[in-house]
């Protein structure tokens, strides 16, 4: 990695500055572990931001032979319908003694409806409609490799 660095950087310095051999090695060094550093320090913060975003309520879900894509909003999620127009808003409601984390649409009168997940991932589980029909929920991988990074679930900490 620092002779990759020394390639790129060396030329540019050679350039811009006219200093003496010891100092020069003296500076470059400091140069390279700075730059090194950040390298570090930057691959680690984004493989810290892919692993927390690959769990969220975000993106596209296959739900039964149709299929939804999801997009927070505020405090709540924008559920747009392949086959549609306009959108439902949902909120996230609990967390349940197994496991599962439940998320209901707004406005019903009687029951929302409402999707079931197996767990914190949101990659599987199920959706109900206020009228009983279920159909089973799937997500549906990003094709361009984005991954969302916001967490619905509120924090639980200790």
């Amino acid at each position: 990695m620092l002779d990759l660095l020394n390639e790129i950087f060396t030329p540019v310095i050679h350039r811009d500055f006219r200093i003496s051999s010891s100092e020069e090695d003296a500076d470059m060094r400091a140069i390279k572990v700075f730059l090194a550093a950040g390298l570090i320090l930057f691959t680690a913060c984004y493989a810290f931001a892919e692993q927390e975003s690959e769990f969220e309520f975000e993106g596209k879900y296959q739900v039964g032979s149709t299929s939804c894509t999801v997009k927070p909003i505020k405090m709540a999620f924008e559920v747009r319908w392949a086959r549609g127009t306009g959108f439902m808003v949902f909120f996230f409601e609990k967390e349940t003694e197994d496991g599962k984390y439940i998320f209901v649409s707004e406005g019903k009168d009687v029951l929302p409806d409402r999707f079931e997940f197996d767990d914190h991932q949101f990659i599987k589980g199920r959706f109900v409609r206020s009228g009983g029909k279920v159909s089973k929920v799937q997500k549906i991988a990003a094709e361009n490799g984005m991954k969302p990074c916001r967490n619905p679930a509120p924090f639980k900490g200790k």
